[in-house]
């Protein structure tokens, strides 16, 4: 009697839940008992159950990636297994597209697939049409809880009932209910007032951060603190637009009043959204410059070649460029006047002469942008485009009344001397942008700027040091003129942190020298705010230049 070739049998077991698993006999033991006794019925057909043990206990059936299912398929491609055993289909998989991709695997390497208790075999064709109908219903009551938990979700959220998810700032969690923090409350109302103040995303991430503030931390179920050190933009806008604040709970599109206490007046929180659906519109309107022609007679080549306007069109829609009728080189008119507009924006030595404690380029963009719009219709002069470089020359005069005129809009006063001594250039002001071309069919169409190439007269203008120098200059103004007494005074009165007065307050002392590098931007590169501030300065102005590496 010939003897039936040996079968290479594989037994998978899985189980969803980690719950059960510490049993001594638990589910996967049961899978594989069913596994191998169906095995020893057909060891007449040469079937033989092979020893390595392939469960996944706790993982779900919904993906693929789990450790001892990806150990089975490596064994399959590297033919160990000729049968593939389970006690019930959805144990492999219970997602209809993850099972056909496992079955082309198997039909790959000529394995076979086996449930012990629906009684197939994907040899045949009866076994592959039971598969799948068996594989519809599996999925479709895996759609059908899915809808469940999603109802009784929304239904709960109706209620005003808070379901879970990132604790947010300003609430702690009991007993599964949003509880007032009023630590973190407080920090709330400042960063609603602070967006207030200065109109900026971007502004009041930096602000936040700069001085010190930490966005929600928690404890992990291990004990361990976890969360973001920094605030982000995303996290800014995530408080800035949540109507948890205001005792709501969002569902979708769909606002309810919420079963916790509110931390805001209901007013502040509108405001808020007034002012962020008013960013985003001008972000979306001419104003920014995607699509109006703010250089015409202004773009210049190497060569001094004039560059024309011009369009193409497909249906309703036109494409608008800066056309060079001598070389064919053109330039997307929206693209050049971004890479114009943020490096008008990266003005740090302009933000800086705004005489605003805390004022970066970013608040630029956003508290005056006004300004940068004047900027870029009435003081630039010429665009010059290199081939790798764009230059960009404005007119020192303009710039000056321009931000005098934002500066005294503002009720800054005084800033007349400080941007004349802060603008230090030739009349008329060159920055470089860094940019590379793209080509198309051959030839050079346009360019693209590569991040943070911004130059001027190759200076190093860094807005820390600038801004640390200008409030040394009016702090110390201000107790000298006793309107304050003390670092204290300062701390409250500009909500900064006590010893950060102090250390910014010792600045007087620094050598003359050491404040016209760095308000010119010829300070070493590496002369940090930090390293400044730390520093018990001496007296000696010679001693002061070797302990900050000044040469």
């Amino acid at each position: 009697m010939k003897k039936s070739p040996k079968i290479r049998c594989a037994i998978y077991t899985r189980k969803s839940h980690e719950e059960g698993l510490e049993q001594e006999f638990n589910s996967l033991d049961a899978q594989r008992v069913a596994a191998e006794a169906y095995i020893q019925s057909q060891m007449h057909e040469g079937w033989e159950a092979l020893p390595t043990l392939y469960d996944d206990g706790g993982y779900s059936g919904g993906t693929l990636e789990r450790p001892a299912l990806q150990r089975l398929l490596a064994d399959i491609k590297r033919g160990e297994i000729d049968v593939i055993v389970v006690y019930k289909v959805d144990r492999l998989s219970r997602s209809l597209l993850d099972f056909s991709k496992l079955v082309e695997t198997f039909d790959a390497h000529n394995v076979s697939f086996v449930s012990v208790t629906q009684q197939f075999n994907t040899t045949n064709s009866m076994g592959r049409l039971t598969l799948n109908i068996l594989l519809s219903f599996a999925q479709f009551e895996r759609e059908v809880t899915g809808e469940r938990i999603r109802d009784k979700f929304a239904a709960s959220k109706k209620k005003g009932m808070w379901m879970g998810g990132p604790i947010p700032l300003g609430y702690d969690v009991q007993h599964r209910k949003l509880l007032v923090n009023e630590l973190e409350a407080e920090q709330v109302r400042f960063i609603y007032q602070k967006y207030l103040d200065l109109k900026s995303l971007h502004a009041v991430k930096d602000y936040l951060n700069t001085h010190g503030h930490q966005p929600k931390r928690w404890l992990t179920p291990a004990g361990k603190e976890a969360g973001p050190q920094r605030y982000c933009l995303q996290s800014v806008r995530t408080i800035l637009s949540n109507p948890i604040y205001v005792g709501k709970i969002k569902h979708k599109e769909k606002i309810y009043d919420g079963e916790h206490q509110p931390i805001l007046e209901l007013s502040t929180w509108q405001a808020a959204q007034q002012v962020m659906q008013t960013n985003s519109v001008a972000r979306r309107s001419p104003r920014n410059h995607d699509h109006a022609i703010l250089f015409k007679g202004k773009v210049f080549d190497a060569a001094g070649q004039l560059f024309s306007t011009t369009y193409t069109g497909r249906g309703t829609k036109r494409y608008h460029y800066y056309l060079n009728k001598v070389t064919k080189a053109r330039i997307s008119i929206g693209e050049l006047n971004g890479i114009v507009s943020n490096a008008i924006q990266g003005l740090d030595i302009a933000a800086a002469a705004l005489s605003v404690p805390g004022v970066s380029h970013l608040e630029l963009a956003g508290r005056y942008q006004g300004a940068v719009d004047r900027i870029l219709t009435q003081a630039l002069e010429r665009v010059v485009l290199h081939e790798a470089s764009v230059n960009i020359l404005i007119s020192k005069q303009q710039l000056i009344s321009i931000l005098q005129q934002a500066a005294s809009h503002a009720g800054n006063a005084n800033s007349s001397a400080m941007l004349t001594a802060m603008i230090d250039h030739p009349e008329t002001i060159e920055l470089t942008v860094d940019v590379a071309f793209r080509s198309y069919a051959g030839r050079k169409i346009a360019f693209s700027a590569k991040r943070g190439a911004v130059n001027i007269h190759q200076t190093n203008h860094d807005q820390s040091l600038v801004t640390a120098i200008v409030r040394s200059y009016k702090w110390n103004k201000m107790m000298d003129a006793g309107e304050l007494a003390s670092a204290a005074d300062i701390a409250t009165k500009e909500k900064v942190e006590r010893t950060y007065a102090g250390d910014v307050l010792r600045l007087k002392y620094l050598a003359p020298e050491i404040v016209t590098m760095i308000m010119n931007g010829t300070q070493p590169r590496t002369l940090k705010v930090s390293q400044l501030l730390r520093q018990q300065l001496p007296l000696d102005w010679e001693a002061q230049k070797r302990l900050l590496n000044i040469a």
